[in-house]
Parts: C-alpha cells; structure tokens; sequence
C-alpha cells in the first residue's frame, strides 16, 4: 500500500457511511453516532436511500450521488449485501 493509502485509512479527511441509519440498534447508527460525538472534524457522508438526513446530516441516496469522493468509506450493511456494494 502507497503513503497516500495508508494516509487516507488512518488519518482520513472525509468518511461516508454506507448503510448510514437513524434506527437505534443498528451499526449504521452506530458508527454516525460515534463520528458525530467523537473528535473527527471532517465531513461525514452518509449513504442510504431510506433516509433524507441521518444524525441531523443530509444523506446521499447512492454512492455515485456523492458531491466528493470521501477518503474513506465504511460500509454498515447486512453482510449479504456487501460484496454487491463492493
């Protein structure tokens, strides 16, 4: 893995959450509620088509709807849906 790789995994600037949920219990909630709380500072992106925002945050339908491309992506989906999201 280059610098720039291992850069963007460990210190990353944006994160999207992929599954991003509002419904207490799941690990879309979760990881959106820790990001929120926690002291990363960038912008978070959560994807979800269920939802118009998640945590108060506007929500993006799809991958390919995103305004950027987030350094990270950290998928919170039901394990049989994630290598279609991969």
């Amino acid at each position: 893995m280059s610098q720039r790789g291992l850069e963007a995994l460990l210190r990353p600037k944006s994160i999207a959450v992929i599954g991003a949920s509002d419904r207490p219990g799941r690990a879309g909630h979760f990881m959106m509620r820790n990001l929120l709380a926690g002291c990363f500072s960038g912008p978070v992106l959560p994807v979800t088509p269920k939802y118009k925002a998640v945590s108060g945050v506007l929500a993006w339908a799809n991958i390919a709807s995103l305004p950027f491309a987030p350094d990270l992506a950290v998928i919170c989906t039901h394990a049989k849906r994630n290598l279609k999201l991969l």
